[in-house]
């Protein structure tokens, strides 16, 4: 298995769901980045469990491909902040609306 680690841990939340089944992964590997993972999976036998969105940047250059996991997991919530003085900014207002668009309930913005 690959995991992506802000930390550089080799362990996270996945771990943890396969404790309480009895079972645990082998990590060969963490990454800082969800966008490195492909071209260190492509052509490989290890996996990784990444958020939906992270799939399928992931899959759509081809190399590899995303399934469903076998385990129920808790679900994630992303949020945004940004300083009140830089709500009309207009490069961050283009930022904050490519976010929403790709990740975002359109009335949360």
């Amino acid at each position: 298995h690959a995991l992506a680690s802000f930390a550089g841990d080799l362990s996270g939340f996945i771990d943890e769901h396969l404790e309480k089944l009895d079972r645990k992964r082998h990590v060969v590997l963490a990454v800082p980045q969800f966008n490195g993972l492909a071209t260190l999976l492509t052509g490989t036998d290890i996996i990784a469990t990444v958020p939906d969105y992270a799939a399928q940047v992931l899959t759509a250059a081809g190399g590899v491909r995303s399934e469903d996991l076998p385990i129920e997991t808790r679900t994630f919530e992303l949020h945004m902040a940004w300083r009140g003085a830089q709500d009309n900014d207009p490069g961050e207002r283009w930022l904050r609306s490519r976010i929403q668009m790709f990740f975002g309930d359109p009335d949360s913005l």
